[in-house]
């Protein structure tokens, strides 16, 4: 199910930036991209976008922490959540 929504997501920030009128655009995709395999799937939706329309382009954002209790805190709430 996390699998779908991610790439329908990505589907709704590809239409977004398509049907944007303005020359430059950009779409966030607020999603756990932390698998190989998520991010080839990624990598692979954008290119075949690109082949259509080359204002179509991806950008992988990360953030790094090492903030001890930080990290921690995000580990306790990751395996109390459900998803």
């Amino acid at each position: 199910l996390r699998e779908k929504l991610a790439m329908e997501c990505l589907d709704e920030a590809i239409q977004w930036i398509q049907d944007s009128p303005k020359a430059c655009s950009i779409g966030i995709l607020d999603a756990t991209n932390t698998t190989v395999a998520r991010r080839k799937k990624v990598i692979k939706r954008i290119n075949e976008e690109y082949q259509l329309d080359p204002r179509i382009k991806l950008i992988f954002v990360e953030t790094q922490a090492d903030d001890q209790d930080l990290l921690e805190n995000n580990y306790r709430m990751k395996l109390a959540n459900d998803d």
